[in-house]
C-alpha cells in the first residue's frame, strides 16, 4: 500500500486501542464529513476493522445509506448532540451549593472515583448499548476506565475532580483540553445526591476554572436522549453547535472466539459443470471464456454456489457440525473467482452462544495475492446437547 493511500485510510478512521482491549475486538474510530463507502470499505479491508464506530454530521445522515453498497451488517446507534459556550463573552453563575468541596483527582482517588462511576453509569446508554455484539459489563467497566484517565496533572491536557459534599463523594467532572478549547467530557452526580442542584454546580465549576484559564470557548456533548443535562446546559450559557450520527459497522475481519479454519480451496471445471446441471444456471459467464472476456473478466467465473457449498460443507459436517441449521447469511463479492486457480477459505467465530447454541460465524475466500474475493456472513444454529 502507497503512502498516500495509507494516509487517506487513516483520515477515514483511527485504530482505538483502548476500545479493542476493553472489548475484544479490533475497532476503529472516525469523523466522516461525507459518506465515501469506497474509502470505507477500503479502510476496513486494509486494517481486518471488527467494528468501525464512525460518526457522520446529521446535516449528512441521509448519505448512510450508501453503506448498504458495501455489504458489512451496519446500524446506527445514537445521535451526538455538541453544546458550546463562548466563555470570553458569558460569566458563570455562582454555586448553588457552597459546601461542595472539588478536589483534583490523583492516583489515590481511583478508588472511589471507580465506585462513583459504576454507581452513576449502571443504567445509562449510548452507542455501546446498540451494538448486540458488546457485552454490557464491559461497556460500564469503560466508562470507568475512561474517567480513570483522567486522573493525574492537568498540565497533560485531562483534568478530574471529586467533589464531596460533607463527608461524602457526591459527584465527578472530567475534562479536556489543548491550546484552543476546553470539553467537558463526562460528568456525573450520584442518585442519592440528585435534585440538589449539583449537577449545574459542576458545569459552573469548570466553566469558571477554565475561563481564569484564559480560555474563551468550551464544549460538551452528550446522546440526544439525555434531556436532562441539556436542559442545564442551556441555563448556563451554552447554545446546540452541532450532530452526529454514531454508526457502528460490524465487519468482523479479525476476530474469532475459536482458532481460525483455514482451508485450501481450487473449483475445477467438472465442478462448475455439476453446478450448472444441478440449479440450471447455464449462464456463458461460467462456461465461455471469450464471453466472460468482453463483459471485462479474465476469464470464465465460478459460481457463488459452488463456493456456497464448500462453506456449508464445513459448517454441516465439521463445526458447529451434524445437525447445524442456517437462520441467514449475506455474501459480498469483491472480486472473481476462476476455475484452476489456488484461494483459501478461513473460516472465523466472531460470536458463539454454546448455550443457546448461536453461532455467528464469517467466511472469507481470498487469492494468492491474499485479496479478498468474497465475505459470507452467517447464522447458524445447532441445538444445544
Amino acid at each position: 500500500m502507497s503512502d498516500g493511500k495509507a494516509r487517506k485510510l487513516k483520515e477515514i478512521m483511527k485504530y482505538s486501542d483502548i476500545e479493542t482491549k476493553r472489548f475484544g475486538f479490533r475497532i476503529y474510530r472516525g469523523v466522516v464529513n461525507d459518506v465515501n463507502e469506497k474509502a470505507i470499505l477500503s479502510a476496513i479491508l486494509e486494517n481486518g476493522v471488527d467494528i468501525a464506530i464512525l460518526r457522520v454530521p446529521s446535516q449528512r445522515q441521509f448519505q448512510i445509506p450508501r453503506l448498504e453498497r458495501i455489504g458489512f451488517p451496519y446500524l446506527v446507534a445514537d445521535t451526538l448532540v455538541r453544546y458550546r459556550v463562548d466563555l470570553a463573552k458569558y460569566e458563570p453563575k455562582s454555586l448553588r451549593n457552597r459546601n461542595l468541596d472539588f478536589v483534583q483527582c490523583l492516583p489515590e482517588h481511583a478508588a472511589p472515583l471507580g465506585i462513583l462511576v459504576k454507581s452513576i453509569f449502571a443504567n445509562y446508554t449510548n452507542h455501546y448499548f446498540s451494538n448486540p455484539l458488546l457485552d454490557r459489563k464491559d461497556i460500564l467497566a469503560a466508562f470507568e476506565d475512561w474517567a480513570l484517565r483522567y486522573i493525574g496533572s492537568d498540565n497533560e491536557g485531562r483534568i478530574c475532580w471529586l467533589v464531596k459534599q460533607g463527608d461524602e463523594y457526591v459527584a465527578f467532572a472530567t475534562c479536556a483540553f489543548d491550546e484552543n478549547l476546553c470539553e467537558g467530557v463526562l460528568y456525573g452526580v450520584k442518585s442519592s445526591a440528585s435534585g440538589r442542584g449539583i449537577y449545574g454546580d459542576l458545569i459552573k465549576f469548570t466553566q469558571r476554572y477554565f475561563k481564569n484559564k484564559g480560555y474563551s470557548a468550551m464544549s460538551v456533548s452528550t446522546q440526544v436522549q439525555n434531556l436532562a443535562v441539556q436542559r442545564v446546559w442551556s441555563r448556563e450559557g451554552f447554545k446546540l453547535s452541532n450532530s452526529f450520527a454514531t454508526v457502528h459497522i460490524n465487519s468482523l475481519l479479525s476476530r474469532s472466539v475459536i482458532e481460525k479454519r483455514v482451508i485450501d480451496i481450487k473449483v475445477a471445471a467438472s465442478d462448475i459443470l455439476n453446478c450448472g446441471e444441478f440449479s440450471g444456471d447455464m449462464n456463458p459467464l461460467h462456461f465461455d471464456d471469450d464471453f466472460a472476456k468482453d463483459i471485462g473478466f479474465e476469464g470464465r467465473i465460478v459460481h457463488g454456489l459452488v463456493l456456497s457449498s464448500a462453506i456449508s460443507k464445513y459448517y454441516g459436517t465439521e463445526f458447529p457440525g451434524k445437525g447445524t441449521i442456517f437462520m441467514g447469511y449475506s455474501y459480498k463479492f469483491l472480486k472473481p473467482v476462476y476455475p484452476g486457480r489456488s484461494y483459501r477459505l478461513t473460516i472465523s467465530f466472531p460470536f458463539i452462544d454454546f448455550q443457546k447454541g448461536i453461532y455467528r460465524s464469517l467466511a472469507k475466500v481470498t487469492g494468492e495475492k491474499n485479496d479478498i474475493c468474497l465475505l459470507s456472513y452467517n447464522d447458524l444454529y445447532k441445538k444445544a446437547k
